[in-house]
């Protein structure tokens, strides 16, 4: 069926091309699902989330770069039977009449293959000098952030200094995935926030040197599993803040990590026999941020109801569900290392007033 309507489209487009040679010049960017059986056409989903018909000139220009590239000259040809989905293109052409097909002249190329080897790259730099935590205070004039870092022991506070040529991004309220956060500035930056930070850090691992950073305004919920939804799409948790009902959607961008059962060693640098993880920043005490990477992956469908799940979510209005970024299951004993945590540093008992059980997401490539 879609190559049938990939055909059409692409007849419609070819011969509407005879007629209207004076078409304005159009580009689209976008990742190619789906390529005709001749070679003649692509289907290409772009940025803004649309499907959008590609059609190839006889004598279009195929190029591939490395991703990342801007220069051009550094293009190397390619063929068009080179082209295959998952990759991501840039198409120059004409926009035929309706907007449905784009009659392209030139194709510039990042395979999937160079897009995958440069992401496990990004990944790798990321867990190496990547650090996660949230935003205790601001210096808009002297471009610092002030970052607290939620650990097993004790929070760490870090100072992250900008520079003009930090790069800065932001999750939008409604998605989770790194791929969407866009461009930001410092000014929307603000305490609570979550934050995570690229960069080179001092020999005490109190200061680093962001190189990039994004963020996003999360919350932080603990609750009991009430029930878990048959298709894994989500559950819905009671919060031990509120006593209300919490309706959680799950992606497939939402990580989903299982703590072990409290043994000896649980939250002093490791998880218990066999599970340490080495210490945070500087050789410090372990942070959570660090300890997330370390567990193995857990699925939704492992929740069982009145378990205690902590969980990192989006925010949304009354009665809307919250979507997930990280959820952590069997959190009883993580929950109460935090409440110890906080009621220390406030100076109060164990358990007395109110508690900050904010945690850092997975945010990153």
């Amino acid at each position: 069926m879609l190559e049938c309507g990939l055909r059409l489209a692409l007849a419609l487009g070819l011969s509407l091309a005879v007629v209207h040679a004076q078409s304005a010049p159009a580009r689209l960017i976008g990742v190619i699902s789906a390529l005709a059986q001749d070679g003649k056409g692509l289907v290409v989903k772009t940025d803004s989330g649309e499907e959008q018909i590609v059609a190839l000139l006889e004598d279009a220009r195929v190029q591939r770069v490395a991703p990342g590239e801007k220069d051009l000259s550094k293009a190397a040809p390619a063929a068009v039977s080179d082209l295959a989905p998952g990759d991501r293109i840039l198409a120059r052409g004409e926009m035929q009449p309706g907007g449905k097909v784009l009659l392209a002249r030139q194709i510039i190329v990042i395979t999937r293959d160079d897009l995958a080897k440069k992401q496990q790259a990004e990944r790798a730099e990321w867990a190496k000098r990547g650090a996660g935590g949230i935003v205790a205070s601001k210096n808009e004039s002297q471009r610092t952030l002030t970052l607290r870092i939620p650990g097993l022991e004790k929070d760490q506070i870090v100072e992250v200094a900008l520079s003009e040529n930090t790069k800065i991004r932001r999750y939008a309220p409604d998605s989770v995935r790194y791929a969407d956060a866009k461009p930001s500035a410092l000014g929307e930056i603000q305490p609570g926030d979550q934050v995570r930070v690229l960069g080179n850090r001092d020999s005490e691992g109190k200061k680093i040197l962001a190189e990039e950073i994004v963020s996003g305004a999360f919350q932080t919920i603990a609750g009991s599993v009430v029930s878990v939804r048959p298709d894994g799409s989500g559950f819905s948790v009671k919060d031990l803040r509120s006593g209300k009902p919490v309706s959680v959607r799950t992606t497939v961008d939402s990580v989903v990590k299982r703590l072990p059962d409290r043994g000896p060693g649980f939250g002093m640098g490791g998880m218990g026999p066999g599970m340490s993880f080495g210490g945070g920043m500087g050789g410090g005490a372990p942070d959570l941020q660090r300890m997330l990477e370390f567990l193995p992956p857990a699925s939704v469908n492992d929740l069982k109801p009145g378990e205690t799940v902590l969980l990192a979510a989006t925010r949304a209005a009354d009665a809307q569900p919250v979507t997930a970024i990280t959820v952590l299951a069997n959190a009883d004993t993580l929950l109460a290392i935090r409440q110890a945590i906080s009621s220390r540093q406030r100076g109060g008992p164990v358990g007395s007033g109110s508690w900050t059980l904010d945690m850092p997401v997975t945010m990153g490539p």
